[in-house]
């Protein structure tokens, strides 16, 4: 209960380290899930009486919006964000080179911002259903020795289809690829993937570079990268074949 407890404080903190509640719930940890859950409402409650709720409304209607960026925009590196960036014109501020205006539109593959949200919406959902599908599989074939690459896949999908993922959220990937070094050491094609997945997230870094190219194609390498290391996990459920030696600790008990 205290880690549930301490994980709805940081996320209240700083709103990513939410996402490691999938672990909770893929191992079964119902008391710290009912501890993350409460803490979270009384921290919100907390800071609503601390704050006032004039300053709570400003801070959720206009601090807030600020503060995130906006859905469309290369800064945003979820699948939703990065599909939408192909379908209308994204204001973005680059580095300048060769003498171009640091300020820049780049203009859609197809000028149609509603396909763009429909179309992201429906691939995330895929992605969704998927992932769900996957380790249900395993819970009910009861794959011994998959439990973490199972954890690492709901890590991933959660951020690949958030509606809003920032590059630094790209820190909790560091858990993934810790649990595919294993994997990576045996199978040539889990360590290709991971390898071409790293480039990609690494480049990111660099989209106000690529984007004097005028494209946005050339300004989601973070989605792309993320993408990668999805489907190098869920080959490796849905393979349920484990690393001999690699279990969990819910299957060592």
């Amino acid at each position: 209960m205290v880690g549930g407890t301490l994980l709805a404080f940081a996320t209240i903190l700083k709103l990513f380290p939410a996402v490691l509640v999938v672990v909770l719930v893929l191992q079964r940890r119902l008391r710290a899930l009912l501890a993350f859950v409460v803490g979270l409402v009384c921290f919100v409650l907390l800071g609503f009486l601390g704050g006032g709720p004039q300053r709570t409304v400003e801070w959720a209607g206009q601090i807030f919006p600020r503060y995130a960026g906006g859905f469309g925009t290369p800064n945003n590196q979820s699948l939703e964000g990065a599909i939408y960036c192909l379908f209308r014109p994204i204001a973005v501020d680059r580095v300048p080179l060769f003498g171009r205006p640091s300020a820049a539109v780049l203009q859609p593959l197809i000028d149609n911002e509603r396909m763009g949200i429909v179309l992201g919406y429906v691939l995330g959902g895929m992605v969704v259903l998927v992932s769900l599908w996957l380790v249900g599989r395993q819970w009910r074939q009861q794959l011994a020795g998959i439990e973490l690459p199972a954890s690492a896949l709901l890590l991933i999908t959660v951020l690949l289809v958030m509606p809003l993922v920032w590059y630094h959220y790209y820190t909790l990937l560091l858990i993934a690829y810790g649990i595919g070094i294993p994997y990576a050491q045996r199978e040539r094609s889990f360590r290709l993937l991971l390898f071409i997945s790293s480039i990609f997230i690494a480049f990111q870094r660099y989209w106000r570079i690529t984007a004097n190219l005028d494209t946005p194609l050339l300004v989601s390498f973070g989605t792309l990268g993320v993408g990668l290391l999805w489907v190098a996990f869920a080959r490796t459920v849905y393979a349920g074949n484990p690393v001999q030696g690699v279990k969990s600790e819910a299957v060592s008990r």
